[in-house]
């Protein structure tokens, strides 16, 4: 069984900080380079450490709830104990729960809940895809409906269909034709001061189209 989490990891690399300001973004930004530069699961805690501790000082924004999802949905790929992996997946549905609540019908928290159960799906992708592959293609297809100008959905839906086929496939779209619809999309989406990742996972998957 091909090990997905190796590649999947690619999604952090592109950390990068558009238009932001103040102390909470400084923050944020400070925990997304720690996971990274992250070497070492000690690494990645102390990233979930910054965002859970932003989270207990919410003025009511869903973002520290995000970050704190997003971070731990990354920390998950760090563990190799299955039941760890879920119990992170666990922890970040909890959190995207509770940003949904002061964020109703936000597509970027639904894009997370599909990326949370992709993270599930992939730790045993041999028993796991028949269950959560619908679920997750419900998910991305809502958000790139809701919100087509988010580049993440395409890039994490040309990711599985090319590493799933037989889960994950379109009459409409290749993997090639979405990985380049996100690469066109990812310079101009800049919202709710979220940081961009996932570019570099879009510009592999190119790079394995030519």
């Amino acid at each position: 069984m091909k090990k997905f989490y190796i590649s999947f990891l690619l999604l952090i690399l592109s950390v990068g900080a558009h238009a932001q300001s103040g102390a909470f973004y400084q923050e944020v930004t400070w925990g997304m380079r720690h996971i990274a530069s992250a070497q070492s699961l000690q690494q990645i805690d102390k990233a979930v450490s910054i965002f859970k501790d932003l989270s207990t000082r919410n003025q009511g924004s869903y973002l520290p709830d995000y970050y704190v999802a997003l971070s731990l949905l990354f920390k998950a790929d760090y563990l190799a104990e299955l039941s760890d992996r879920d119990a992170a997946v666990d922890g970040a549905m909890e959190y995207i729960a509770r940003a949904e609540k002061l964020s109703p019908n936000n597509p970027e928290l639904e894009f997370l809940r599909g990326y949370a159960l992709t993270t599930r799906m992939l730790g045993d992708p041999a028993y796991r895809a028949d269950l959560y592959a619908p679920q997750i293609i419900g998910h991305f297809e809502k958000v790139m409906e809701m919100e087509p100008s988010n580049p993440r959905p395409p890039t994490l839906m040309a990711f599985l269909m090319m590493n799933l086929p037989d889960y994950f496939y379109s009459d409409e779209h290749s993997p090639c034709g979405l990985a380049q619809q996100a690469i066109q999309l990812y310079p101009g989406y800049h919202k709710d001061h979220l940081l961009v990742w996932g570019r570099e996972l879009a510009e592999r998957i190119l790079q394995d189209c030519n």
